[in-house]
């Protein structure tokens, strides 16, 4: 089985931390993070998928997807989730690619993120 991830946030000035578990393993990993989730629906997932290619051409695929969704009380008291955030992350890597060349790609792909973070959460014109 996969082992519990742990990632921050962007909550100032102190970070929180969010465990997700795995409840599944193999080619479709899933990972939840129940903590402070009223609903099965809004607990925090992170998804992890790999698709290897069998025709010799196509990319081998990796996948992760992650969703934060956001829960708020009803009127009848029950809680339900009122809205939520997304990330889909896709890899394609060639049949050919090299372990660093993949890590090339991968490294770069989270120094964008990281160098971009304030663009892509501010976008602009504001929303």
């Amino acid at each position: 089985m996969a082992k519990s991830i742990v990632v921050a946030d962007a909550t100032t000035p102190t970070p929180v931390n969010h465990m997700f578990v795995p409840i599944s393993d193999g080619n479709e990993s899933r990972y939840v993070n129940d903590a402070g989730a009223q609903t099965l629906a809004g607990q925090e997932t992170i998804g992890f998928n790999v698709k290897r290619a069998t025709d010799g051409k196509s990319a081998n695929v990796v996948r992760m997807t992650m969703w934060d969704p956001k829960e708020v009380q009803g009127p009848s008291g029950t809680y339900l989730v009122d809205h939520g955030n997304s990330a889909d992350t896709r890899f394609n890597f060639a049949q050919k690619a090299t372990l660093q060349e993949r890590l090339d790609t991968v490294t770069m792909h989270i120094n964008a993120l990281t160098t971009m973070k304030d663009d892509i959460a501010g976008l602009w014109p504001q929303l």
